[in-house]
C-alpha cells in the first residue's frame, strides 16, 4: 500500500481513505490506519458514515502524537468528528470523538500528560484518554469520564459521567438492570449529552445542572410533566436525581433509581436511592 508515513522509533504510520462502492448506498467510508514495521504492514480500520464524510468541509490532514498515535480531523460546519488510532505495539485501537464548534473556529488539539486535549469555543477543553469509557477496550481513546457501579439487593446500577478538564459534566449515561423471573433482566437506559439535539441543558443560579427531555404526553400518566435530571456537584462528589417518565426509558417491571451519588476515585456508587 502506497501511503505517506510518519516515522518514529515504533515504525512508520499513515492513513488512507477508501471510498465505498458507488452501487452500495449504505456502505460507509473506510479509513485505514497503517503501521509499517520489519514484519510488514498492519492495518486498523475506522468506518465513517457517508453523511459525515459528505459534510466534511476542509481538507483532512493526519497528525502524529507521542510516537504511536495518529489522528484525523473531519471538520464540519459547527463541529466535526475526530478519528483516533492508537498503536499498541501489535494492533491499532481505533475510535472517534464528535465535537461542536462555532462558526469561525475549529478543533484545536494538543498532547499533554498522556492525553489528547481537544478544545473548541463551544465545548471548552476536554481530555481524550485511553480506556475512558469501556474497560473491554482499554486502548481506545475517548472523552474522560467518571463511573460507578452498584449491585445491592440484586438491582444493578451503572452510571457514567463524561467530564471536561474542569470536572464539569458534559454527558450522562445510566443503566439500571432488574432481574426477571425467567433469568433475563429488565432495564432502564438513559443517555444525554450536550448538543445531542434531544435534551436541553441549563445551569441554575445555585450551580445545579438541569437536563430536560420534551416527552410530556397527556396519554401517559405515569409521571408529572416531562422527564428531567438534576446534577449537583460538591468537589469530587456528584449527585444525580432522576425524575423520569418510566415508560420512556424503562422496560416493564424494571426499577428506576431516583438518586445516585458518584465520587471520583470510588468504583462503587457511594449512594443509591429508589
Amino acid at each position: 500500500m502506497d501511503v505517506p508515513l510518519f516515522s518514529s522509533t515504533q515504525g512508520g504510520f499513515g492513513v488512507v481513505s477508501c471510498d465505498p462502492p458507488p452501487d452500495d448506498a449504505q456502505a460507509p467510508v473506510e479509513f485505514h490506519f497503517v503501521h509499517r514495521g520489519e514484519d510488514g504492514d498492519v492495518e486498523g480500520v475506522q468506518y465513517v458514515d457517508r453523511d459525515t464524510w459528505a459534510a466534511t468541509v476542509d481538507e483532512t490532514t493526519p497528525k502524529f502524537w507521542d510516537d504511536h498515535i495518529v489522528t484525523l480531523d473531519l471538520p464540519q460546519e459547527r463541529g466535526g468528528v475526530l478519528l483516533v488510532a492508537n498503536w499498541t505495539g501489535q494492533r491499532f485501537a481505533t475510535g472517534s470523538y464528535r465535537y461542536t464548534s462555532g462558526e469561525e473556529d475549529g478543533l484545536q488539539l494538543a498532547w499533554h500528560d498522556g492525553a489528547l486535549l481537544a478544545s473548541t469555543s463551544t465545548d471548552g477543553q476536554r481530555r481524550l484518554l485511553p480506556g475512558a469509557v469501556d474497560a473491554s477496550e482499554p486502548d481506545v481513546f475517548a472523552q474522560e469520564s467518571l463511573s460507578c457501579f452498584d449491585a445491592d439487593d440484586g438491582l444493578a446500577q451503572r452510571l457514567r459521567l463524561a467530564i471536561d478538564v474542569e470536572g464539569d459534566v458534559t454527558g450522562v449515561s445510566y443503566l439500571g438492570s432488574t432481574p426477571a423471573g425467567d433469568g433475563s433482566a429488565n432495564t432502564c437506559a438513559v443517555d444525554a449529552a450536550r448538543d445531542d439535539g434531544s435534551t436541553e441543558w441549563e445551569v441554575a443560579a445555585d450551580g445545579t445542572q438541569w437536563i430536560r427531555w420534551d416527552d410530556d404526553d397527556s396519554l401517559d400518566g405515569d409521571a408529572d410533566g416531562p422527564s428531567r435530571l438534576s446534577l449537583a456537584r460538591d468537589g469530587n462528589r456528584y449527585t444525580l436525581d432522576l425524575q423520569l417518565r418510566h415508560s420512556t426509558f424503562c422496560g416493564q417491571a424494571s426499577v428506576l433509581a431516583s438518586r445516585i451519588v458518584l465520587e471520583r476515585g470510588q468504583k462503587k456508587c457511594v449512594g443509591v436511592t429508589f
